[in-house]
Parts: structure tokens; sequence; C-alpha cells
């Protein structure tokens, strides 16, 4: 059996790039002030709609 030889040795891995890094951060701190006031569902909703927004302007 044989196995399949990585092509890429000697590279790093892909990083993720620092505009994601923002916009998850905005997002969590988003949902976590909104989760603070008024519960765990609009906090869901609010973190995931700043993601949204957020890579859709940045992008």
């Amino acid at each position: 059996m044989t196995t399949r030889r990585d092509t890429r040795t000697g590279q790093e891995p892909e990083r993720l790039p620092l505009r994601w890094a923002f916009i998850l951060l905005t997002g969590a701190l988003a949902g976590v002030g909104s989760g603070l006031v008024a519960g765990p569902a609009v906090a869901i909703g609010t973190g995931l709609a700043v993601v949204g927004l957020g890579h859709r302007v940045i992008s």
C-alpha cells in the first residue's frame, strides 16, 4: 500500500487573513453585548448578522 506524499512539503499552512480575525472579533463582541442585554437567542442572531455584514463590507 502506498501513501500519497504532500507536494507542498516545507510550506507553512495557509493562515487566516487579519480581516477575518477582525470580523470574528467584532461579531463576538456584538453577540456578547447583546446577549447580556437580551438573552442567548438574540446574541446568536446578532453575532451572525454582524459577521455576515462584516464579510460583505470588508470583502
